[in-house]
């Protein structure tokens, strides 16, 4: 057998174990999908909610439905799977659908969250942030961060802080300051910051998401992955707001 034969046989075989080795090592990866993906479902089933996996563009999403305290409700964690950086890796999304809502759209945000973070202290505010936030994504930034659905009736960019929005440790912008007054003094500012004064509420901390009400609709987002138990903070957090609105 000759050198060159010898060598090309030690070449295929590197290139076969090579191959072996690979697969072998996303045969485990695929185990800890599934074995994830069968904890999360096992999770979500013992709270009686319904779970879904699936590919959406760039984004590999998990999305729950539930019900809590007679809200049906949606909420999914959107990961970022292309190869291309983002700064939007991980978006969780909660929404339920409510018959009454402001006549325009109510933001508002904890401070200290991520939206209020990127603010200089001498900047102009609003403009500020959204320029920050939307610079390194496509779409608006309420597309981004609650879905095209709210980004159809809901322009942040638009909003106006809400003077005499007292609920302790969040900010309030509005299209219609008046309005959203008036929806907050009706039960909704109470809500918001009885849930928020709970130790273990989602709106207690500084992860906080952003909680956007439109006319037929409550959303909370933010830029983090959700876990089962976040769902379900969410969706405590979420409801109480829908249940002030009745």
């Amino acid at each position: 057998m000759s050198d060159s034969t010898i060598v090309t046989l030690v070449s295929i075989g590197s290139l076969l174990a090579t191959i072996a080795i690979l697969f072998m090592v996303w045969k485990v990866f695929a185990m800890v999908r599934e074995q994830r993906s069968d904890a999360i479902s096992a999770d979500a089933a013992r709270r009686g909610w319904q779970v879904e996996f699936a590919t959406e563009g760039a984004y590999k999403v998990i999305r729950f439905r539930g019900t809590t305290d007679e809200v049906a409700w949606t909420a999914e964690t959107r990961r970022w799977s292309d190869n291309e950086r983002t700064q939007w890796p991980n978006i969780t999304r909660w929404q339920a659908a409510t018959a009454h809502g402001p006549a325009t759209p109510i933001l508002i945000v904890r401070d200290g969250s991520e939206l209020v973070r990127v603010l200089d202290a001498s900047s102009s505010g609003l403009g500020a942030m959204v320029a920050s936030l939307a610079s390194s994504v496509s779409g608006s930034l309420t597309d981004v961060l609650f879905g095209r659905e709210a980004g159809a009736v809901a322009d942040i960019a638009a909003m106006r802080p809400v003077p005499g929005a007292s609920i302790p440790h969040f900010t309030v912008l509005a299209g219609d300051p008046a309005d959203a007054l008036r929806v907050l003094k009706g039960g909704v500012g109470d809500a918001v910051a009885r849930v928020a004064r709970e130790s273990q509420s989602i709106l207690a901390t500084d992860n906080a998401p952003a909680l956007l009400i439109t006319r037929g609709s409550v959303h909370l987002a933010r830029k983090m992955a959700l876990t089962v138990p976040d769902a379900d903070r969410f969706a405590t957090a979420g409801a109480a707001v829908v249940r002030a609105l009745r």
